[in-house]
């Protein structure tokens, strides 16, 4: 991701739920937003699923209440990294179901990559865990060479497959010094009041007891594949 030769312009960071762009790449963004980059966030799906999936809570809160809860997270957490609240794109798609709606999430995002023009997109990996978060990869890369023009993609790091480490994955990884901005990501993680609190009189604890593993001084983006 080095800057010599490259004009500064517009980046586009494709997550598949309300929180991936903050956790996976939260400090890459705050520092690109410092360098002069514009950034555009887009939220693929709605997210609402997190706890009657998860917790088996379906009631206090609802799925539309998770929801809602979560969209709001991601708008205050990226408004802490620096991103324009215009710039933050909620596609609105359901929650576990993302693979099955891939053809018009792509068309949806093409159209987005034509109007703003983006020299880099940064997406998730199909290496990760969660099949929207493969489905999101897929539906970058379609995208991507769908709308035209010369599009960096890059691929960032959430919740990888069980098991899976980066030096058994196929792709070259390169590591993005972020310790200048820790605190500010810090502070945009802990919006996530879903992860890191409790929503329901049903929980007995967080699901997170911590988010140390996303507060890491380098985050790790791949070319290629």
């Amino acid at each position: 991701m080095a800057e010599s030769e490259r004009s500064r312009g517009t980046i586009v960071v494709v997550g598949a739920h309300p929180d991936d762009e903050t956790l996976g790449c939260g400090g890459a963004v705050a520092r690109r937003i410092k360098e002069g980059w514009d950034v555009v966030v887009v939220v693929l799906t709605d997210g609402d699923q997190l706890y009657s999936v998860v917790l088996g809570i379906s009631t206090d809160p609802s799925p539309a209440d998770v929801g809602r809860i979560r969209q709001e997270e991601t708008r205050r957490a990226t408004r802490i990294l620096g991103v324009k609240p215009r710039n933050v794109l909620f596609l609105g798609y359901g929650d576990g179901h993302l693979a099955e709606r891939a053809d018009e999430a792509t068309a949806d995002l093409v159209r987005i990559l034509q109007e703003r023009e983006p020299a880099e997109v940064w997406s998730l990996s199909e290496y990760e865990h969660h099949p929207d978060h493969v489905a999101a990869s897929r539906i970058a890369r379609a995208a991507c060479a769908t709308a035209g023009g010369r599009i960096r993609l890059l691929q960032y790091i959430v919740s990888l497959k069980y098991g899976l480490t980066l030096d058994a994955i196929p792709l070259e990884f390169t590591g993005v010094d972020v310790s200048a901005y820790l605190p500010l990501k810090a502070e945009a993680v802990s919006q996530f009041r879903s992860h890191l609190g409790t929503l329901s009189k049903a929980q007995k604890e967080p699901m997170w007891k911590d988010a140390d593993s996303y507060l890491q001084p380098e985050e790790m983006f791949a070319s290629g594949g």
